[in-house]
């Protein structure tokens, strides 16, 4: 039962917020919702009825965050008077700009797969924090991740180590490789959080809890693994995970960034991706030229290679739209992927 009374006010009061910059790549959608700096991600479960499962607590996207520890202060991003925020597109997909007299914070999205033949079906999440100010700043980064899919099952998380989460549970020292939230029924197994790899910033810290409980106390939390994901008598079954990057001190002039990845686990834990999230990843690639079509996949392969089609076109319209990010490099890369699209059409036509 999710969030029982805790949330029946701000559902009959607050209208589903679906407004925001939406961008689609691959298997992904991508919102940034503007008028909260919070965002929603959604994985296209079903390309031939266009089914979008969202991999975060559809409802609200408020109840996901990111935010910081600010000189022992806990700040929310988006719902802090403090900053200036704006939403822009980038080459490689999009970011929020948060500013205040003291600290820059970007948030940067960027596409990325699990499988560098595929589509994407996952998102790089940057975090960069500078320090504006001449003092010192003592800066913490966290990330709250409401969860869902993995509410419906006896266990609300799985790890890399086969750590089976039934209960509030935190790690410290031996963080395992991935957490994921599984789920039944579908045709990926459920949201995929990487934790190492090249490229990606080790947590200090992760905390699986009682949405509510975690929420109210982020940084503050203390684990006890006697208790369950309930918060009795408002939140029910009721499950999140926090990211958290602990406090360094920052200079004046001087920056920190923290790198997270998400996305549909369909059986690859991102290991290809991991190690180059950056725009070049982001260009729409199709299935393997060299792959056999068999006759009964071929209604599949078309529509995922209709997808690599609209997201070689998109990347090249957002290049064309910032033309100082266009490389050689790129140039050949899109290149490639059009003789990869010719090599795909000489198959469907020798396979009729």
């Amino acid at each position: 039962m999710k969030r029982l009374l805790f949330f029946i006010v701000l559902y009959v009061s607050i209208p589903l917020i679906v407004s925001g910059l939406t961008l689609e790549q691959g298997r992904i959608r991508l919102i940034l919702h503007e008028d909260n700096g919070r965002f929603s991600i959604s994985y296209l479960d079903d390309i031939e009825k266009e089914d979008y499962v969202s991999l975060l607590f559809r409802r609200d996207p408020r109840t996901s965050s990111t935010g910081l520890l600010l000189n022992n202060r806990i700040v929310t991003l988006g719902s802090s008077n403090v900053f200036k925020q704006k939403v822009e597109k980038t080459v490689s997909g999009a970011r929020f700009i948060w500013d205040s007299p003291q600290l820059r914070i970007v948030q940067s999205f960027s596409f990325v797969k699990s499988d560098p033949n595929g589509l994407s079906d996952g998102v790089s999440i940057q975090v960069e924090v500078s320090n504006l100010s001449e003092q010192i700043q003592n800066v913490g980064v966290h990330l709250l991740f409401d969860t869902y899919l993995g509410e419906g099952e006896d266990a609300h998380y799985v790890t890399s180590d086969n750590l089976q989460i039934e209960n509030e549970t935190g790690y410290t020292l031996r963080m395992p490789q991935y957490w994921m939230t599984p789920v039944e029924n579908r045709n990926f197994s459920g949201l995929l959080s990487v934790l190492k790899g090249n490229g990606i910033t080790l947590p200090d810290r992760v905390v699986f809890s009682n949405w509510k409980r975690l929420s109210e106390s982020l940084w503050n939390i203390q684990v006890q693994d006697n208790r369950n994901f309930n918060l009795l008598p408002y939140s029910i079954n009721d499950s999140a995970v926090c990211q958290f990057y602990d406090p360094i001190k920052l200079s004046p002039a001087a920056s920190r960034t923290i790198v997270a990845l998400l996305g549909a686990y369909t059986g690859t834990s991102f290991s290809s991706a991991v190690a180059s999230t950056g725009a070049d990843d982001s260009i729409g690639q199709v299935l393997s030229a060299g792959a056999a079509i068999d006759a009964e996949d071929v209604d599949e392969a078309v529509q995922q290679d209709l997808i690599a089609v609209n997201d070689i076109i998109s990347n090249i319209d957002s290049l064309l739209s910032f033309p100082d990010e266009i490389t050689e490099e790129k140039i050949e890369f899109l290149r490639r992927a059009v003789q990869n699209l010719n090599a795909r059409k000489q198959q469907y036509q020798s396979s009729q």
